[in-house]
């Protein structure tokens, strides 16, 4: 094709007049507002000429053993020396009389590159801290507004705050919007820009996606040095007389487990020894047992067993360091009609519930057997005299522990772990959703912007098409693809139900259009975080100081853990200064006095407060629809779209077409935004979509 230059993998393509290249540009369709959709050429075919055979690994050998078929390649095209495509990459489909090959560029470049990446794959290490009172305190009193996560005053279930204080080992931080996005345009190689992100007024830079997943994960390398695994070296024996209650083997009475060594047996750290746990650091922890017991009675000389049983207990225990001891769990059994001098084999698998293990608790496993054995003589006379209970514990026992990787109050949290389990385009996706954007990429300039939809009714630069347009072929279509009444929801989440009067669709709202032809109804935004309900009754956080909090109903109101599952969340943050200081309680535990303070300067959250008169809401039908939704509101009311042909030239296609710039044809007298450029060629007409403005 005259003109016309093609590159993959920087590799010269020849092409011919049967390639039928034409490059579609489409925007965000108006239309659609489900799908942000993006830039991409026409599939078009190459002539199996020697040099594209070699370039493209000889698609046309069914046993070719090249990756290029499966392979991204990088693309370039040049039009009359003026590059069209930048930074694109071609997959090749097929390959027949021609190879089919198609080209992507814009913002199919930039959903590539985080194509199957989740928020949580992002690196936040550098923003790791500790748990603590001092670093919740700082962050709230000192923060800049570029830290990316704040501490800010969020109710994660109905025990906290109370008693006129925030108890802070109930608050976790909640990561800034603006920061992710950030990050995950960097990581990509793209610079961010656009209105949306730009103006530091915007609702952008107050989003904040509060902890919502059910667990916080720890650092792995961290808990994994506390991990063993312990058996015994041979089996151990012991016995007592009958009537007497006894923990065999004993050391202060737990099972001695000395082979720390024999594959698969280990200890990372040295913390087990002969059966004896020692935490090193505060954490969630199982014990799982294993314990293999043969048990022999032998009765008196000259009588014989008759009535009672033999009762055998395992029991993991732990005791703190003042000595205080709890057993975490016990299983057990009693066993009756036992033969004289026959032993009975069982095994017991005890696994306990994951339990806070604080530093310096000593954890053991007992075995305790009773018994309450009955002998008669010969004569049939009940009689005192003491047979023997013997027990034998078999070198198949072990016990080991399981750390659940939750992080508790006074440990390092591990900031990429608070995230919500979400794609990072569906994060994008949602963002621009809720405020009716756009995105757009300039693949030239590594360059992808955000701008909501009415900039574009508010652009005074303007494309002037009036003299450019083929006025013999227009054809104005009057419905979009929208239904009469539009509804916008947030995600259902039953754990807001737990709270009596909260209802499952907070946020939710409806766009109505007065167009009979459309269908009734349409779900056309559907977000991947739920909406947030506040408190019921204004909360106590200091002195007399009342307030209103969002609700997350995360922590057990049993265990007072955040073990809770909910979905993500979003919230609006704000700095305030109270008029009464909020006083924050530590945890004297972990943290050193002093274990309170009072601070005036607070980050608000919310997702919806009607008690105050904010610029930002978070529900679609307070404010989002108000706020961002009106101009698309106004142009599918009447709705005009236009199908004309356009003379193009290569200069309007120059690396980046910008559709947030309207056109204007004079014959109609209006602005429009252009919807898709479809197939264009050089030299030849080019079907345009606009829609009126």
């Amino acid at each position: 094709m005259e003109g016309f230059e093609l590159y993959l993998n920087e590799k010269y393509i020849e092409l011919s007049e049967e390639s039928r290249i034409g490059l579609t540009l489409i925007a965000n369709d108006i239309g659609s507002v489900q799908n942000k959709r993006a830039n991409f050429s026409n599939q078009f075919k190459v002539p199996k000429t020697g040099n594209n055979l070699i370039n493209l690994g000889y698609p046309n050998d069914l046993n070719g053993q090249s990756d290029l078929p499966y392979t991204k390649l990088s693309c370039r095209a040049v039009q009359d020396g003026v590059e069209i495509i930048t930074n694109g990459y071609a997959i090749i489909n097929d390959s027949d009389e021609f190879i089919s090959v198609t080209v992507y560029s814009g913002n199919a470049d930039f959903f590539e590159a985080i194509k199957g990446l989740k928020l949580t794959d992002i690196d936040l290490s550098a923003y790791n801290h500790v748990w603590n009172l001092a670093n919740i305190v700082d962050n709230i009193d000192n923060q800049t507004n570029e830290d990316c996560y704040v501490y800010g005053l969020v109710a994660y279930g109905e025990s906290i705050p109370s008693g006129g204080s925030v108890r802070v080992k109930y608050l976790l931080p909640s990561i800034r919007a603006k920061i992710l996005l950030e990050k995950i345009v960097s990581n990509s190689g793209f610079d961010i820009s656009g209105a949306l992100y730009d103006d530091p007024n915007s609702i952008l830079h107050k989003m904040i996606l509060p902890y919502s997943r059910n667990e916080e994960q720890q650092d792995e390398s961290v808990y994994i040095q506390q991990k063993f695994n312990a058996g015994l070296v041979a089996a151990k024996s012991d016995s007592a007389p009958s009537g007497v209650s006894f923990y065999p083997y004993g050391v202060n009475g737990h099972i001695l487990f000395n082979d720390e060594t024999t594959p698969p047996y280990f200890d990372t750290s040295g913390l087990q020894i002969d059966g004896e746990y020692t935490s090193a650091l505060q954490m969630f922890q199982s014990f799982s047992v294993i314990m293999n017991i043969d048990i022999t009675i032998t009765a008196p000389p000259t009588y014989v067993y008759i009535n009672g049983g033999v009762g055998i207990t395992i029991d993991v225990i732990a005791t703190s360091v003042t000595g205080l001891k709890k057993v975490i769990k016990s299983v057990g059994n009693s066993y009756y009609g036992l033969l004289d001098g026959v032993p009975f084999p069982t095994t017991y698998t005890l696994v306990t519930d994951s339990t806070l293990i604080n530093v310096g608790d000593k954890i053991t496993t007992n075995v305790r057997i009773s018994n309450n054995l009955v002998f008669l003589d010969v004569a049939f006379q009940v009689i005192n005299e003491e047979g023997t209970v013997a027990s034998l514990i078999k070198n198949t026992s072990n016990w080991l522990n399981t750390i659940d990787g939750n992080i508790v109050y006074g440990q390092t949290l591990i900031m990429s772990s608070l995230l919500p389990d979400m794609l990072q385009s569906d994060f994008i996706k949602t963002l621009l959703q809720m405020t009716c954007g756009q995105i757009q990429t300039n693949n030239y300039s590594n360059t992808i912007y955000l701008s909501s939809f009415q900039e574009v009714t508010e652009n005074t630069t303007i494309k002037d098409w009036s003299e450019r347009y083929n006025d013999k072929t227009d054809q104005i279509k009057f419905h979009s693809s929208y239904s009469q009444n539009n509804y916008l929801k947030y995600k259902s989440d039953s754990s807001n139900e737990v709270t009596p009067g909260v209802p499952n669709n907070i946020g939710d709202g409806v766009i109505i259009i007065n167009d009979e032809a459309l269908t009734k109804e349409a779900t056309i935004i559907q977000l991947q975080f739920a909406g947030t309900p506040t408190t019921p009754t204004a909360r106590h956080i200091g002195g007399g100081l009342y307030k209103v909090l969002p609700l997350i109903n995360k922590v057990d109101p049993k265990t007072f853990y955040f073990t809770l599952n909910t979905e993500p969340r979003i919230l609006l943050y704000e700095r305030e200064t109270y008029a009464t200081p909020v006083r924050y309680l530590g945890d004297t535990s972990v943290d050193p006095p002093p274990y309170d303070f009072l601070l005036s300067a607070n980050y608000t959250t919310w997702f919806i407060d009607t008690s105050t008169d904010r610029t930002f809401q978070l529900g679609f039908n307070n404010n989002l629809i108000q706020n961002y939704f009106q101009t698309l509101i106004g142009i599918l009311t009447k709705y005009k779209e236009v199908e004309v042909e356009i003379n193009l030239t290569v200069a309007d296609l120059n690396n980046y077409f910008d559709h947030n710039i309207p056109v204007y044809i004079e014959k109609y007298q209006e602005k429009f935004y252009v919807s898709s450029v479809n197939n264009y060629q050089n030299g030849k007409l080019t079907k345009c979509t606009l829609i009126r403005l």
